[in-house]
């Protein structure tokens, strides 16, 4: 499951790539990489007993907090990135 996520993030990456880099649209191929990951991270989810949902909900939290006053890309280059372990 581990190596299947990375190979499909992997093509997503490429995909984007392909579509803004080099004129060579490839949203189609965005969609249906994007559908492999979300089933990896089913599977991933399923194998831990985890729920989607609460996944995504702690996220929103931790984004939140890293983002009070809401997110932009202007924001998120000035922030301090943290280390997932990092309180």
């Amino acid at each position: 499951m581990g190596l299947g996520i990375s190979g499909e993030a992997g093509d997503v990456a490429g995909c984007i790539k392909k579509t803004f880099s080099h004129s060579d649209n490839q949203k189609a191929g965005i969609k249906e990489n994007l559908g492999d990951t979300l089933w990896y991270i089913a599977m991933i989810c399923n194998f831990f007993g985890w729920e989607i949902e609460e996944i995504m909900k702690e996220n929103i939290e931790k984004l939140e907090k890293r983002h009070p006053k809401g997110f932009s890309g202007k924001t998120a280059r000035k922030a301090k990135r943290k280390d997932w372990l990092e309180k």
